[in-house]
């Protein structure tokens, strides 16, 4: 059990060796809209049902291109189970495990959309000023 637990290690530092330092990103327009309209209707769900739900979205740390959201509440109700499915089918993966918040027993939800964003070209590829010049801007990101 040891051994597998370190070669996972290894195979995510030699990963993040190899990460480039800064990455340079532009929005895909159709699936980054998608996830938003996701995002807003699962955070609904949760906020109806607990408004304290404590709900994090963020830039993935090891795939630039993914968002990560989680949430953490006491519990949700999902009142509508076609329309949280299909808010849930936007994403690559979704997760639901037991979490304790002080001394109350939560449930956390953890959820990955993949593809929110698309490597931009080169910078000094001139396609890189196209993407500026019609709206798309560029996002650079730190990734170390």
């Amino acid at each position: 059990m040891f051994k597998r637990k370190t070669e996972v290690d290894n195979l995510l530092a030699e990963y993040k060796k190899k990460m480039p330092a800064t990455v340079y990103l532009v929005k895909s327009e159709e699936q980054f809209d998608k996830i938003i309209r996701a995002i807003d209707t699962i955070t609904d769900f949760a906020l109806r049902t607990s408004p304290d739900a404590k709900i994090e979205v963020t830039p993935c740390p090891l795939n630039p291109s993914s968002i990560n959201m989680t949430i953490s509440t006491d519990e949700i109700i999902v009142d509508n189970p076609q329309e949280f499915f299909e808010a849930i089918s936007v994403s690559a993966n979704f997760e639901m495990y037991p979490r304790k918040i002080g001394k109350l027993s939560a449930v956390a939800l953890g959820i990955v959309f993949n593809d929110a964003y698309s490597p931009a070209p080169a910078q000094n590829d001139p396609f890189l000023e196209y993407h500026k010049d019609y709206g798309k801007p560029v996002i650079k990101r730190d990734m170390k």
